[in-house]
């Protein structure tokens, strides 16, 4: 039988916001002995454990930062993601696993046409998907090795918060070029209190607030 192979050849454009490297800061996945694995809702086709997240209190953080001395001109960023679900934060729902994950990009932005907040908007609307991915691997591979199955994150869609995060981005750096000018707080998606976690820098001193994350 013959098979007709369809090929089709281009050149990749490189994209203006560069990946240097992902790294995760903090993995903590623990298996609930709370939860039923018998329960209506642990029964799939699948390998894997069919939860409705529906009623589920996540806690999100996140962070940007970037050189002091690139406040101008910003071209290096590290965007800290993190993601937790505790049994604690939980009204109705019982939970497979808690888990409390972070992980870090550094960026470059190689392009020209952004400036200001757009640029910004950039870094987070690219830095929030290709995170929470991670994220949403990391915990499928590790507790598909525990005790209820692998346990696989909900899609989400994270380009409004991603456009209203930058905002605070640009005051932030538009205070770094004011003289004496008091920094605004960074963006947190959550009001309960967690220390600031201590991250690698990259290869240049990073531009970050004081302030809980």
């Amino acid at each position: 039988m013959l098979r007709l192979v369809e090929r089709a050849e281009f050149n990749m454009k490189p994209a203006s916001l560069s990946l240097d490297r992902l790294e995760f800061t903090k993995i903590h996945v623990a298996a609930n002995p709370k939860y039923d694995p018998g329960s209506e809702e642990a029964n799939c086709a699948y390998p894997q454990i069919n939860f409705n997240f529906s009623g589920v209190n996540f806690v999100r953080r996140t962070r940007v930062n970037f050189p002091d001395e690139e406040a101008a001109d910003p071209r290096h960023f590290q965007v800290v993601f993190s993601m937790t679900a505790l049994e604690k934060d939980q009204e109705k729902k019982t939970l497979p696993y808690e888990f409390d994950v972070e992980v870090i990009a550094y960026l470059t932005y190689l392009g020209s046409e952004m400036h200001g907040v757009d640029r910004f908007k950039a870094v987070r609307y690219s830095a929030y998907p290709m995170l929470y991915g991670a994220i949403r691997e990391m915990l499928s591979t590790t507790s598909a090795r525990s005790s209820h199955g692998m346990l696989q994150l909900p899609s989400a869609d994270f380009r409004k918060s991603a456009l209203s995060d930058a905002e605070k981005d640009e005051e932030r750096r538009l205070a770094l070029l004011e003289p004496n000018a008091t920094m605004p707080a960074q963006v947190a998606d959550s009001s309960s209190a967690e220390k600031k976690v201590a991250v690698k820098k990259s290869r240049k001193k990073l531009s970050g607030d004081k302030s809980r994350s």
